[in-house]
């Protein structure tokens, strides 16, 4: 907390025992199909029962104040793992709908690159095609450019900005959905069915980034793991664009990079965030870190990288959540390919995270949503093979 004050771990397990409770309570809302009004929201859920848990216990009132401070920390870590500006926004109804991966949480220090690697190897290089930025995906007869193609008449053309084009049987589009918010309407010709283009408007999809501060040497203890950054209880909301800072819940450190802070952040403020310099990021944090740490030499970081997942045309976000007011079938809806006509044969199929209905948000949901789209055209191509012999 400010002026370097450290909340009574005791205090922290007791608020974590009530706190858990009730994002059960919210899980269960789903997995045991409770009714609720279409408007409930996770966290006014939560911002109404726990008080209701806390005001059970024999705590002095500082200790309750500190655990309403703790609420509003963990409200703003959860709309970092559900990719909301503030927990308002995520469905009660649907909140236990997604499910977490069982086994251990890895990180693999080369990154994300090791997976497409291992992909790619399997793919020969004249099969790829870099820097093709598509302009639009024609999926039926009308307006297609090149009619004498053998895939034109009943299958895709894919049109590049650089006026190339790609005829093909099949495509998978793994935009984000933040980007088919944006261009759906003027992505595909002719556009979308009017229910999948009112379940893309319907989904939630937000802004989470990530604050790397490296320093020439650490200035916290070497068996620190994270630094929380908990606000009392009336200072915790930011009050406009300039305390964009008050979102960023805390800073782990990892012991693969032990000199670097990796910090999170989502929202509004993730995004106004990316309006500005590595240098006045910087400059903003180690003031928040000298303030929360009551360290007053805590030196510059010798290097400030963050994402900017917001800003960056070709994501418009960084992943799904299940906003209030999306219908449970959306997700389902906006994976459901488009056929050639009185055909199941698949023209134009969706994977991405967004399309798994369980794991929206995370990569493996993405990857098993292509992997998904891979079998459905596995499986159209051996039914057929089998109908021929």
């Amino acid at each position: 907390m400010p002026g370097g004050k450290v909340i009574d771990e005791a205090v922290v397990v007791s608020f974590l025992k009530n706190y858990n409770e009730v994002i059960e309570e919210c899980d269960a809302v789903f997995k045991e199909g409770r009714p609720v009004q279409p408007g409930d929201s996770a966290g006014d859920f939560i911002r109404q029962e726990l008080p209701k848990q806390l005001a059970l216990s024999n705590d002095i009132d500082a200790v309750k104040c500190t655990k309403m401070a703790l609420l509003k920390h963990f409200l703003k870590l959860e709309t970092c793992i559900t990719g909301c500006h503030d927990m308002g926004e995520e469905s009660l109804e649907y909140f236990g709908q997604y499910k977490e991966l069982e086994g251990d949480h890895y990180n693999n220090p080369s990154g994300y690159n090791v997976i497409l690697d291992l992909i790619l190897k399997t793919i020969p290089p004249d099969c790829m095609a870099y820097n093709k930025k598509v302009q639009c995906i024609r999926w039926r007869g009308e307006g297609k450019k090149r009619s004498e193609s053998a895939h034109s008449a009943d299958g895709v053309e894919v049109e590049c900005e650089d006026g190339q084009v790609f005829s093909a049987d099949h495509v998978i589009v793994t935009v984000p959905l933040g980007y088919l918010k944006k261009n759906s309407r003027n992505l595909f010709q002719p556009p979308l069915p009017e229910e999948k283009l009112a379940s893309i408007e319907r989904m939630g999809f937000g802004v989470v980034n990530k604050i790397f501060l490296t320093f020439q040497k650490p200035f916290w203890d070497t068996d620190c793991e994270a630094l929380h950054l908990v606000w009392d209880q009336d200072e915790s909301n930011p009050k406009g664009p300039e305390e964009w800072y008050k979102k960023t819940y805390c800073f782990y450190i990892d012991s693969k990079a032990p000199n670097t802070l990796l910090g999170w952040i989502s929202g509004r403020e993730a995004e106004y965030m990316e309006t500005l310099s590595e240098e006045e990021i910087a400059d903003t944090f180690v003031g928040l870190l000298k303030k929360f740490t009551g360290k007053e030499d805590i030196p510059q970081p010798v290097r400030t990288m963050i994402t900017r997942w917001g800003s960056d045309a070709l994501t418009c976000g960084s992943y799904s959540y299940i906003h209030v007011g999306e219908k449970g079938d959306d997700i389902n809806t906006v994976a459901e390919p488009l056929y050639r006509d009185n055909t199941e044969i698949p023209v134009v199929q969706f994977a991405g995270e967004a399309t798994h209905s369980e794991f929206f948000s995370t990569v493996h949901g993405a990857y098993l949503s292509g992997q998904r789209e891979a079998n459905r055209l596995v499986n159209l191509y051996a039914s057929s093979e089998t109908s021929k012999s």
